[in-house]
């Protein structure tokens, strides 16, 4: 998931709405508000979650100013500064444990240095509105099993049976906006089974 907790999101924005005096917020918002299907979304698409957390952070969204606030749509984030599904798999694998991910649903992925600059640059142009922000798309299943072969690792992979859907993003507006595509979260592979996903 994009947040282990999305109702964090709507807890934060109640806070800083409360407690700081800012001309503009970003929310880093979810792939799962969209209602999946197997064109990619764009920003306008149609919005009617079908999960709890798209609904949570639909929510939080509505919450936001989009002619003065910021609003990155995006799926897995990727790198080694915190818990997520890139850190999950490789301690699991190293550990000896099975893992159980979706062949089914389908989601974006982008590493979190390139998210942060996303971001940077909203704040340093000052650009508002809701972008979709991504490098990737592709079930966890996928990923993992992509992941593991590339460290050289020997994973135990199930199909969880999970199937929510295709999410893929259309990424253009961003793309022309901002001026930058993301890394794929493949690359920067290194020889001794690691990856540099700062």
């Amino acid at each position: 998931m994009t947040n282990a907790k999305p109702e964090n999101a709507l807890a934060a924005i109640g806070i800083a709405r409360k407690e700081l005096d800012a001309d503009r917020y970003i929310l880093i918002s979810s792939d799962l508000v969209y209602t999946p299907s197997n064109d990619p979304k764009a920003e306008d698409s149609r919005t009617e979650p079908i999960t709890d957390e798209g609904r949570i952070f639909l929510t939080a969204e509505s919450l936001m100013n989009q002619e003065r606030d910021a609003i990155f749509r995006t799926g897995f984030i990727i790198g080694l500064c915190s818990v997520n599904l890139y850190t999950n798999v490789l301690n699991m694998v190293r550990s000896g444990m099975r893992l159980s991910l979706s062949k089914s649903t389908i989601r974006n992925f982008i590493r979190n240095a390139d998210l942060s600059s996303f971001i940077m640059r909203s704040i340093e142009r000052n650009i508002s509105g809701v972008y979709n922000v991504a490098s990737d798309a592709s079930t966890a299943y996928d990923f993992a099993k992509r992941l593991c072969d590339m460290a050289g690792l020997k994973c135990t992979l199930e199909d969880s049976g999970e199937d929510l859907g295709n999410y893929t993003m259309d990424t253009s507006r961003s793309l022309k906006t901002f001026g930058m595509r993301p890394m794929s979260v493949f690359e920067g592979y290194t020889i001794s089974g690691s990856f540099d996903l700062r």
